[in-house]
């Protein structure tokens, strides 16, 4: 797999292309799915896995606005990315946590009552998806949420069959804005199943498509108006 140091490379090119928003994907059709998925946070300890440039944790502030967080963290494997949000996105009383979902996450993370990521688990490894669950299953508080957000597994798979990924050694990348390729992994909605169900986690679905405004910036993607382009999963701890 890539080795996410990678993300420390283009980090300034990449705050550059996403911007406040997260780039044409996230904000037209990610976000507001993100946002509707998660309940209000008053009093939370919230968790965010994958922050990269930072924005999304101020459109969720902002969502909620008026609710007062117990705390608040942002994780990534970059240093420059959380460097990035940090200066770019700055939140009074936010930490900031070097997290890397192949290892366990930090000492210094408490239990977290809602832990969120968008676009993390598509890009790594096996070990890495189980590793990230379970770890976050171990923080989860025992009325907490994850919310989970990848590229759907068919948009993948279809990708794939289109010719459109591009495979470097062991690792598919995916064409994404301005010249810059991300890795994705190729597996099944039933290999995600089983990673939650693993670690008793709940495996609630939501199947994401693109619209008119997304098909606009990117005209491509029309040709595939039938396939979801993203899987939502939110997920607790199954009850004894």
């Amino acid at each position: 797999m890539i080795k996410y140091p990678y993300y420390d490379t283009i980090a300034t090119r990449w705050h550059a292309i996403t911007g406040r928003r997260g780039g044409a994907f996230k904000e037209l059709i990610l976000n507001d799915a993100l946002l509707s998925a998660m309940p209000g946070i008053a009093g939370k300890t919230l968790l965010e896995i994958g922050c990269g440039n930072g924005y999304f944790m101020p459109l969720l502030l902002r969502r909620f606005s008026g609710q007062v967080p117990n705390a608040l963290y942002r994780t990534d494997v970059s240093q420059a990315q959380l460097k990035m949000a940090e200066k770019q996105f700055p939140i009074e009383a936010c930490r900031y946590e070097i997290l890397d979902v192949y290892r366990p996450f930090p000492a210094a993370l408490p239990p977290a009552d809602l832990i969120f990521s968008s676009m993390v688990y598509n890009e790594v490894g096996a070990p890495g998806l189980q590793n990230g669950i379970r770890e976050s299953a171990r923080l989860l508080s025992d009325d907490g949420l994850i919310v989970t957000c990848v590229l759907h597994p068919l948009f993948i798979q279809k990708q794939q069959e289109r010719g459109v990924l591009r495979k470097k050694g062991n690792v598919w990348l995916l064409p994404g804005a301005e010249g810059l390729e991300l890795p994705v992994v190729p597996r099944s909605l039933e290999q995600y199943r089983a990673v939650f169900e693993a670690n008793r986690l709940t495996f609630e679905t939501q199947e994401i498509y693109g619209n008119e405004q997304l098909y606009k910036v990117k005209p491509k993607l029309r040709e595939l108006k039938d396939v979801p382009v993203a899987l939502l999963v939110r997920s607790r701890k199954k009850q004894i």
